[in-house]
C-alpha cells in the first residue's frame, strides 16, 4: 500500500466497477427466487385444484411438472409436427426430453406460480435459468457502484483539501 493511502478517483471508479459485478453475480438469483416467490404468493396455485384420487404413481414427468398429466398423443403430436422441419439436430426426441411440458399437451411452460423452489426452477429449465437477468443486473450494478464510488472519493479528496486550507501548516 501507499504511504498515505491515498485512491485516485479513477481507482474508486475500476473498484466500484468491480465490486458492482460481484454483487450482481451473486444477488441474481435470489432475485430470480424471490420474484417466483411474490409471483407464486399473489396467483392462486394450482395445487389447490390437485384431486387426491389421481395421486397413483406416475413417470418422473409428475415430479417436473406437479399437476400436469402426461399426454402421450400430444408427445407424438409435437414429435411430428416438428419433424417435418429441416433436420439440423441429429437426435429431435432427446432434445424434445429437455422441455418436458411438451408431454402434457398444452405445450406451454407452466406458469411461473407453479414453478416455487429453487429445485423445481434448476430441474425444469436447467441451470442456465438461476442467471437470467445478469446482463442488465451486471450494467446497472457496475455502472452505478462506479459512478457511486468515484463520485464519493471525489467528494472525500474535495473536502480534504478543503479542510487542509485552513489549517496552519508547521513552519
Amino acid at each position: 500500500g501507499r504511504e498515505d493511502n491515498h485512491v485516485y478517483v479513477s481507482e474508486a471508479l475500476l473498484a466500484g466497477l468491480a465490486s458492482g459485478a460481484v454483487e450482481a453475480v451473486i444477488s441474481t438469483p435470489f432475485d430470480l427466487f424471490k420474484l417466483r416467490m411474490q409471483v407464486a404468493s399473489a396467483c392462486h396455485s394450482s395445487s389447490l385444484k390437485h384431486h387426491h384420487a389421481d395421486e397413483i404413481v406416475k413417470p418422473i414427468i409428475a415430479k417436473l411438472l406437479p399437476g400436469y398429466v402426461p399426454d402421450k398423443l400430444a408427445w407424438v403430436h409435437n414429435a411430428d409436427l416438428l419433424s417435418k422441419l429441416p433436420n439440423k439436430h441429429p437426435n429431435l426426441i432427446d432434445a424434445l426430453k429437455g422441455y418436458p411440458w411438451l408431454l402434457t399437451g398444452s405445450g406451454r411452460q407452466p406458469s411461473a406460480y407453479d414453478v416455487k423452489g429453487p429445485s423445481q426452477v434448476v430441474t425444469l429449465e436447467g441451470w442456465s435459468s438461476i442467471w437470467r437477468g445478469l446482463r442488465p443486473g451486471l450494467f446497472r450494478d457496475s455502472i452505478f457502484s462506479g459512478i457511486f464510488f468515484s463520485c464519493w472519493q471525489a467528494i472525500h479528496i474535495a473536502l480534504l483539501e478543503w479542510k487542509s486550507l485552513e489549517m496552519d501548516h508547521p513552519q
